[in-house]
């Protein structure tokens, strides 16, 4: 068998209204194959004892004759020459080969199409109609006398007349649910072409000597696949937000830390952010502090920086594709609490201190008029804070800036009054 598959491309701006979950779809077409078949066969079962009675001939469970290397299929009801009886019914197969269709789709729409044949024999005695129904011929690649009755009674479309029945063109069945149910995603979908107001019905014509309605189609057996039989089936791959789990965070300072993630689902849609986001209450979201780190799925880090030092932060790492925003589960971390520093002046006005943890400062032996120097240096991982005594007074109120990188220098001045110490410069 052979297969054409198209997909659809979904602007973006459809995705800021939809709804959860989103799907976009696939469109293939299938075709039985011709003969020699290797997987999908097409062809048409006669019954045609020449006369008998109606329920005889409906109800065998042989017919007399298969075909499947023709290039045209068709169906027929006929009465025979004799009074009152019966000569023909013939019933048309087509096997398509469907498992290409990924298991996990939802088949949402399909089509069984028919392409018209004029052999000249195209009578309609009987005012007939046609669907499509279901078949289980004992082999996937040829017909037996046996398969006559393997055929169902279930319509699968519209019923379409037999005087509407184009002999130039497609004819269309669209499938029902029962239609759509009896497509296989795994293997073989198994259809039937019959006479619907007598056959499938099982009603027998007012007998008149010979006569019958009788309707072809070409077989997959026509050179190329214009007016194959066909099946195509619209199936949809649904379309959720990621998975995402959170882990701890590392690396904590005062200022800063390291959040952990790991997307473990895109949900079927590529992943157009991920980070982790932060508050000091619950359920942190995006429209809290966040931070995001490049890639898909699979573990990642996202630097979190601007924190408070002893404060207690919420954080969960979280994942965005077009279906929405899904988030991991909470967890929680500390900023360092600073220890006491104690920097004593009779030692030296200038004096220098490296941060390996965030510090919390206590001047002593300060001498009023005097001026001092603080020199502050981060160590290799920075990141951590200082807190000042209650007799430093900064100039307008407002503490100096910090450098908080790795290895950074901060110098900062002060005079002492007696009683405070006030910042001059840094």
């Amino acid at each position: 068998s052979s297969d054409l598959i198209l997909t659809k491309h979904i602007d973006a701006d459809y995705f800021k209204t939809a709804s959860l979950p989103v799907f976009t779809d696939a469109t293939s077409t299938f075709y039985p194959d011709a003969n020699t078949e290797s997987s999908s066969v097409d062809g048409y079962i006669v019954n045609d004892p020449e006369a008998t009675s109606w329920a005889t001939l409906h109800n065998a469970s042989a017919g007399t004759a298969t075909y499947d290397s023709n290039v045209s299929l068709y169906i027929m009801v006929q009465c025979g020459s004799n009074s009152n009886t019966y000569k023909e019914i013939s019933r048309s197969f087509m096997l398509f080969n469907t498992s290409s269709i990924p298991d996990n789709n939802i088949i949402s729409s399909a089509t069984l199409s028919l392409y018209g044949y004029d052999n000249g024999r195209n009578a309609d005695a009987f005012s007939s109609s046609l669907n499509i129904y279901s078949s289980s011929p004992a082999s996937n690649t040829a017909l037996i006398t046996d398969d006559y009755d393997q055929v169902g009674s279930t319509e699968f479309s519209t019923t379409i007349n037999y005087s509407a029945f184009s002999l130039v063109a497609y004819n269309d069945f669209t499938l029902n649910v029962s239609g759509i149910a009896n497509i296989s995603k795994t293997g073989i979908s198994k259809f039937s072409w019959r006479d619907k107001k007598y056959d499938s019905d099982n009603i027998a014509m007012s007998w008149v000597s010979s006569v019958f309605s009788e309707r072809n189609c070409y077989s997959a057996d026509e050179s190329g696949t214009d007016k194959d039989p066909k099946l195509v089936v619209t199936y949809t791959l649904p379309i959720f937000a990621p998975t995402v789990t959170t882990q701890a965070v590392t690396n904590i300072t005062g200022t800063s830390s390291t959040g952990n993630g790991t997307v473990t689902d895109d949900g079927g849609a590529v992943i157009s952010e991920r980070g982790v986001c932060w508050n000091t209450s619950t359920t942190p979201t995006t429209a809290n502090s966040k931070a995001t780190s490049t890639g898909t799925t699979g573990a990642f880090t996202a630097s979190m920086t601007g924190l408070s030092a002893g404060t207690l932060y919420y954080v969960r790492a979280y994942a965005i594709n077009s279906a929405g925003t899904s988030y991991g589960n909470e967890e929680t971390f500390t900023t360092c609490s600073p220890t006491t520093a104690t920097v004593d002046w009779n030692n030296s006005n200038v004096q220098e201190i490296t941060l390996s943890a965030c510090r919390s400062f206590t001047f002593i032996n300060g001498k009023s008029g005097g001026v001092y120097t603080l020199m502050i240096n981060q160590d290799t991982s920075g990141g951590w804070t200082v807190a000042w005594p209650a007799n430093v007074k900064w100039a307008g109120s407002t503490a100096p800036t910090f450098t908080y990188t790795a290895n950074a220098v901060d110098i900062v001045k002060f005079v002492y009054n007696g009683t405070n110490y006030i910042g001059i410069a840094n």
